[in-house]
């Protein structure tokens, strides 16, 4: 007689494989959460677990939203996640940088933040090039 499937098992749980830490930070279920931990402390991971639960709870994949430093990871992340997510249906998943959700917020909110609608963000370069041309107006003791 085969002895039944283990919960915690990577194949049949989200929670397989990972430490209480992490399965606590799955589980939570307040609000937003923060997840950080240092490279290799398994971060996506978690996160991929956290999304798998979230969705298993019945909450719809595009309305979850994951913030990465790096395009990279966000794009890593979001691999990940699209296969936990499986066969079930979904619109875009919210993957982004801080940096790029920002700039879709001010995108999409340009007229209620007084911004121009056409406006782009400028590039470090350009934010040199202005610092270097008003740098005599600045009230700086030393340059």
């Amino acid at each position: 007689m085969a002895s039944p499937p283990d919960p915690h098992s990577p194949t049949t749980s989200p929670l397989g494989g990972l430490t209480a830490a992490q399965r606590q930070a799955v589980e939570h279920r307040g609000g937003p959460l923060r997840i950080v931990g240092g490279a290799g402390t398994g971060k996506t991971r978690t996160l991929v677990a956290r999304f798998s639960a979230l969705v298993g709870d019945g909450v719809a994949p595009e309305s979850i939203l994951v913030l990465t430093l790096t395009p990279g990871a966000a794009d890593e992340l979001r691999t990940q996640i699209e296969e936990a997510v499986g066969d079930r249906p979904f619109e875009e998943l919210a993957v982004h940088t801080v940096p790029d959700v920002a700039a879709r917020i001010l995108d999409e909110e340009a007229l209620v933040a007084g911004l121009d609608p056409f406006a782009l963000p400028s590039s470090p370069a350009d934010r040199l090039a202005m610092l270097l041309e008003r740098m005599d107006e600045l009230p700086l003791r030393h340059h």
